[in-house]
């Protein structure tokens, strides 16, 4: 699988050293050029002067050359990939715990407005302060108070 990615490199760099210059360092330390074909040192047309084993070698050193560079070009592309992917993810984390730090506070909030107010309900009751529209109105007011509590609560528990 990996080498089928690396294969349209190789031909592509294969196909682009055609039509470019390309510089050859051979094992004996001397620098070549290869350009459409021809081999050149320091400028001159050097394939015909050449042995044909030396030729073969620089071409082979090339193509040794532009195949690594295809196969690390190919490994940066997936590196690459992987980081993204990653950064995706992260990114996505970083949401989750947002969303729940909101569920967390927005739950503490409906708990705390729930029992603030029925300690006042109770206080309010106790003193004999409320008329039965009064009781009618904070029973109401207590039932919808309890309500967002258990709605926060369970959107809590889903994350």
């Amino acid at each position: 699988m990996k080498y089928l990615k690396i294969v349209p490199f190789v031909c592509l760099l294969i196909a682009s050293s055609c039509a470019t210059k390309h510089q050859v360092i051979t094992d004996s330390g001397e620098v070549y050029e290869v350009h459409q074909g021809q081999v050149y040192k320091q400028g001159q047309v050097v394939t015909g002067t050449i042995s044909s084993e030396e030729k073969q070698h620089i071409i082979s050193t090339l193509d040794t050359r532009l195949e690594s560079e295809a196969e690390i070009l190919a490994e940066k592309d997936s590196l690459d990939q992987i980081r993204i992917n990653a950064e995706i993810e992260a990114n996505a984390l970083e949401r989750q715990l947002k969303d729940a730090k909101a569920a967390r506070d927005g739950y503490i909030k409906a708990k705390n407005n729930f029992e603030k107010s029925q300690k006042k309900y109770q206080r309010l009751h106790d003193q004999g302060d409320l008329s039965p529209n009064d009781e009618a109105k904070w029973a109401m007011k207590l039932d919808g108070l309890s309500e967002k509590v258990l709605e926060a609560e369970e959107t809590l528990n889903t994350l």
